[in-house]
């Protein structure tokens, strides 16, 4: 019945393009294309701020075991009890992929209100393509940023 018929060979695939469509992006890197993995559901809805990190910049190097911050654009803020966590990834030869070390984050339950946080640098192998993502409902990305040890 479903073998030969010409209409299931449109429908079907348009019915999965309907869903991927209303699917969305993934959460933390907004990329169309990503399906949800078993991790994302590790994370709780913590606000509906997405605040622009402002620091670490491409200029950024931070050494294993000092004190690191990371900052972000608060003015607009939505609700002053919304609460953040912070993970370390890394982008590799341009792809979309962001390598999260969601196992570890550097910082979690942290207010946002507050427009920074921080903490010590993670003993890492030295790479020149490391990325933080902040996680509050949403997520937001830093600029690639080194870290030395």
């Amino acid at each position: 019945m479903f073998k030969s018929s010409p209409i299931w060979t449109l429908l079907i695939p348009l019915f999965l393009f309907v869903i991927g469509a209303l699917a969305g992006p993934c959460m933390p890197c907004q990329n169309p294309n990503k399906r949800s993995t078993p991790w994302d559901h590790r994370f709780s809805v913590r606000g509906l701020h997405t605040p622009k990190i402002t620091t670490p910049t491409s200029g950024t190097v931070w050494t294993k075991d000092s004190d690191a911050l990371v900052t972000w654009d608060n003015h607009n803020m939505t609700s002053s009890d919304a609460k953040g966590t912070l993970f370390l990834g890394y982008l590799e030869n341009g792809k979309d992929d962001q390598h999260l070390d969601v196992d570890r984050p550097l910082a979690k339950d942290f207010p946002l209100s507050t427009g920074f946080v921080t903490f010590q640098c993670p003993e890492v192998a030295s790479r020149n393509d490391y990325i933080v993502v902040l996680l509050s409902g949403s997520g937001s990305r830093s600029s690639p940023f080194t870290i030395k040890p």
